[in-house]
């Protein structure tokens, strides 16, 4: 196709008209010398959204641990560090109350 475009000095969807070719199937190339600054950005925030960011949805794991089937233990660990916690919090303040 971009031979075509040249050769007869046409845009690609003048030249895509004239072949009758579907310019909806013509794969257009980046005009840009080099995407791998957007490819790092990218992989850093899928990096980001699947390694580090805590999901709601998925009771607060990432996607990596849910999907490895870390996500019971990890929310188990949680509950009993949060008992704990309360319960540390209850002693200080019938210590400091009496």
């Amino acid at each position: 196709m971009a031979e075509a475009c040249k050769e007869w000095n046409v845009s690609i969807r003048r030249a895509c008209q004239v072949l009758e070719f579907d310019t909806s199937t013509y794969h257009y190339r980046s005009r840009r010398p080099d995407p791998g600054g957007l490819k790092g950005q990218m992989e850093a925030f899928v990096e980001h959204y699947n390694h580090q960011r805590y999901h709601e949805s998925l009771g607060n794991v990432t996607p990596v641990d849910a999907h490895f089937g870390r996500a019971d233990a990890i929310i188990k660990q949680r509950e009993r560090i949060k008992r704990q916690t309360l319960e540390q919090r209850r002693l200080q303040h019938r210590r400091f109350a009496a």
